[in-house]
């Protein structure tokens, strides 16, 4: 099974600075990253989440960190103290997970494996969706070059899908490409 990827982010003064690194390392056997947000994401892509200890952080600074690590795609699991108005950077970063320190043993390793899990569905969801977007958009591409084939030169829907296909497969092209090649002759010709 491959290493759970771990960007840890926290502040060099936090009095948790080596204890998560090593609870990481060890608990989690997790390969721990620190660095910026940008490197760890391209290289781990829906495999791992950020562990962010707010310990020493500003309102200020935990506001602007927490809306970067919004998008769905980063998983964040959050360790701090208890604190009023904690639940609002909760929800406003998108936290996976709370963990509320004084760190109890195994709590961390528990939060980050329920962390991984809950990230890994939600990357597989958007990766479904973006294809069933990208599906969507091809079929309209593909119906509105029917029904420009229909109106120029009088084919049954029927008749325009088999012209569409025939020329997909005499040209080894995808459907869509003929559909759009379709539509672009026909913008040429008649304007829009």
């Amino acid at each position: 099974m491959e290493r759970p990827a771990v960007l840890l982010i926290q502040k060099e003064d936090s009095p948790l600075r080596e204890s998560l690194e090593r609870v990481l390392r060890q608990e989690c056997q997790a390969e721990v990253w620190r660095g910026p947000m940008g490197s760890w994401s391209d290289q781990n892509p829906g495999r791992g989440v950020v562990v962010w200890d707010l310990q020493g952080y500003t309102t200020q600074e935990r506001l602007a960190l927490g809306a970067f690590l919004a998008p769905d795609e980063v998983g964040v699991v959050v360790v701090s103290p208890l604190e009023p108005g904690l639940g609002d950077l909760l929800r406003a970063c998108g936290a996976l997970s709370l963990v509320a320190t004084p760190l109890a043993p195994g709590q961390l390793a528990a939060a980050v494996e329920m962390a991984l899990a809950a990230q890994g569905r939600l990357s597989r969801l958007l990766a479904e969706r973006a294809d069933l977007q990208r599906q969507l958009r091809e079929r309209e591409v593909i119906e509105r070059a029917k029904r420009v084939l229909m109106a120029a030169a009088g084919y049954s829907e029927s008749e325009a899908m088999g012209q569409l296909q025939k020329q997909a497969r005499n040209t080894n092209q995808k459907l869509v490409e003929v559909a759009g090649k379709v539509l672009t002759a026909y913008k040429i010709f008649n304007g829009d």
